[in-house]
């Protein structure tokens, strides 16, 4: 099933943690998890209707960082995503 927000919310896809260090150490599951969790910067896939007054400010495709631990976490055909509000976005990414 796919999910689509709604209102003022926004679909994001967070960027993945990396496994191993970059000294060669194996990061634990548990603590993976928690990283996960606490990832603050993501990829826009939809915007909701209403979100930011109903202004285009961010488009599928735009990186930003949002507050941490912000929105419900789901998962989606074995992708994790999350729904956050307008107001949880910080900034949006500009360049490389």
């Amino acid at each position: 099933m796919n999910y689509t927000p709604v209102v003022y919310r926004i679909k994001v896809k967070p960027d993945s943690v990396e496994e191993i260090t970059a000294g060669g150490i194996i990061i634990p599951t548990q603590v993976k998890d928690q990283e996960q969790l606490a990832t603050t910067t993501g990829t826009v896939v939809s915007v909701g209707p209403g979100a930011f007054e109903g202004s285009p400010v961010l488009k599928p495709g735009d990186k930003i960082l949002y507050a941490k631990y912000g929105g419900c976490v789901f998962r989606e055909n074995g992708q994790e995503y999350r729904f956050i509000n307008d107001e949880d976005v910080i900034a949006k990414g500009e360049g490389d």
